[in-house]
């Protein structure tokens, strides 16, 4: 049995008692010391750090799916023949597993062969690996509350969805001394999951945060337990993003068109409010919640008017479209708005144009358009446009503020 079938059995065995285990229940499992010592060798000759030769922790939660429990493991630091000779002075009926000591698998294998010699050396030696596991799990507990507290200083918490998206800004990250900035790579990679990054996948990170050239193009992948994750850079954030996060980033955008006005929320003094879906899937939803009857009102109270007819509009954005934002002396378009907005590569095809169409009639009954471009949206920010048709941009701010971008988990 090697240690794949080790970790399907034990989950199995997990399965079949939580199906008869309400929510929340304790679950008492009958782990030893000697089981501890096993498991923090395992740990030790796998070339595990603190966390892992901290060995089997006697408190913690387990979810899986919507339920949730919580593993007590009350003898954790009592002897297996401690165990075994109360049960059998009291002549209680117990049933030993004939694959203990078959010697097939790792943890049986140390068992039978080499703990017998470690205590030839120290016959202490069980109490004292358990002893050791306690003052790392002491230790991990310290380097994690360090780690926690330099994630807050460094997370980019605007740009964040979690568990779908989490972001590190490299200058704060690269303000920390060498051996803290590992211990929070590790620690901020491993969030969501119940298994550690290994260490080669925290050094390939730090060697990202590193570089100091322009390559956008470089990835990492980490398999999870949960989900499967990819890793990249974009200037100076890290960015840990999960797949089915980025496969919802290549949902296609749903353009939508609003008529404004003031009798659309007659029916309904409290209901001021419309949503707009941009994208959405069985997981995130992006919409645009816009204040129709502040739109309305603001509208009618302006030098226009709104005896014509008005039109909210949100578009994809297009890739040679031109547009002026606060950031740009003059209108661009493709890669330089990008780069002037600082939007990653796997975002830019998530861009939404808002802006309001009037539509007035000319002295030959024709129809005029003017479109007053009002915002530019990503799932995670928005910015303000200007109009190359009007200088009245005081009025254009005025109307984006009763639009909101919202992103959420479903």
């Amino acid at each position: 049995m090697n240690g794949h079938d080790e970790q399907a059995a034990r989950q199995a065995r997990y399965n079949v008692m939580r199906a008869h285990i309400n929510q929340d229940d304790v679950l008492l499992l009958a782990h030893h010391a000697d089981d501890q010592a096993e498991t923090v060798l395992m740990r030790l000759i796998q070339g595990a750090g603190v966390n892992g030769l901290s060995g089997m922790q006697p408190w913690r939660v387990q979810t899986q799916g919507a339920q949730r429990n919580i593993l007590w493991r009350p003898w954790l630091t009592i002897r297996r023949a401690t165990i075994s000779a109360y049960a059998k002075r009291l002549e209680l009926p117990y049933i030993d597993d004939p694959t203990n000591d078959s010697g097939d698998n790792v943890r049986s294998g140390l068992r039978r062969d080499i703990m017998p010699i470690l205590a030839a050396y120290n016959p202490n030696v069980i109490d004292n690996i358990a002893r050791s596991a306690q003052l790392l799990s002491d230790a991990q507990e310290t380097v994690s509350a360090q780690a926690m507290q330099d994630m807050q200083q460094t997370e980019h918490t605007d740009l964040q969805l979690l568990p779908a998206q989490r972001v590190l800004d490299i200058n704060a990250l690269q303000n920390l001394p060498m051996y803290r900035q590992r211990q929070l790579l590790h620690y901020w990679l491993g969030q969501d999951e119940p298994l550690p990054p290994a260490k080669q996948l925290v050094d390939d990170v730090l060697t990202l945060s590193q570089r100091d050239d322009q390559d956008h193009q470089t990835e990492l992948f980490w398999q999870g337990r949960k989900a499967s994750y990819t890793i990249r850079r974009y200037r100076q954030q890290l960015y840990r993003m999960s797949s089915g996060w980025l496969s919802w980033l290549n949902v296609p955008l749903t353009e939508q068109v609003l008529t404004l006005s003031n009798n659309l929320f007659s029916h309904s003094a409290d209901n001021n409010s419309v949503s707009l879906i941009l994208r959405s899937s069985d997981h995130y939803t992006w919409q645009l919640q816009v204040k129709v009857d502040a739109l309305v009102r603001l509208l009618e109270n302006s030098a226009d008017g709104i005896a014509q007819q008005a039109v909210l509009k949100v578009a994809p954005l297009e890739r040679k479209q031109r547009l002026k934002t606060e950031m740009a002396a003059r209108p661009q378009a493709g890669k330089k708005l990008y780069q002037t907005l600082g939007i990653p590569l796997w975002l830019r095809d998530s861009l939404m144009v808002v802006s309001i169409t009037f539509i007035n009639e000319s002295e030959d009954g024709s129809e005029i358009e003017t479109d007053i471009p009002l915002l530019l949206a990503s799932p995670f920010e928005s910015w303000l446009l200007s109009s190359e048709q009007t200088d009245n941009d005081a009025k254009s701010n005025q109307l984006a503020e009763y639009i909101k971008s919202e992103l959420s988990l479903k």
